[in-house]
């Protein structure tokens, strides 16, 4: 994978992505949990045989309300779906992270390595990766624009 400015770019956006991911899988299985709680034992009585207008016998008949079971399960279904799309993502992340860190080592500026460390890899702001290296915002910015319009 060749690294190049919109890389870097994508790089913080799929982290960005891979939370939103983990926060609906939180979510979907809290629902899940949630009806799953809710399942409860429900029972009717039905009667056997007539004799005249009076049942013979009557039983009680006790099960499972089936009817969550389907919301359940394509709860399910869409949280493993989701699980599948958050693995994906992951080695897409993982792909480009290492990428990145292999660009990040042939840079043979330390300051320059410091400032894309700090706003791409730890997505600080340009003014948060300024006071961090203690020096200004628009220095920072105009050195890693001059920089990758170089070196990309």
């Amino acid at each position: 994978m060749t690294v190049t400015k919109d890389i870097l770019k994508q790089y913080t956006a799929l982290k960005q992505e891979e939370e939103e991911l983990k926060r609906r899988r939180q979510s979907i299985s809290a629902q899940i949990t949630h009806l799953e709680e809710q399942m409860f034992i429900v029972a009717d009585t039905v009667t056997c045989g007539k004799k005249n207008k009076k049942p013979l016998k009557t039983i009680t008949i006790k099960g499972v309300d089936q009817r969550p079971a389907g919301v359940i399960a394509r709860k399910r279904k869409a949280l493993n779906e989701l699980m599948q799309r958050l693995s994906e993502l992951d080695a897409d992340i993982l792909e480009c992270m290492v990428a990145c860190e292999d660009f990040i080592r042939t840079v043979e500026d330390s300051r320059m390595r410091l400032i894309i460390r700090y706003h791409i890899i730890e997505g600080l702001t340009w003014a948060r990766t300024a006071l961090k290296m203690n020096t200004t915002e628009d220095s920072i910015k105009k050195a890693f624009e001059r920089f990758m319009d170089e070196k990309l």
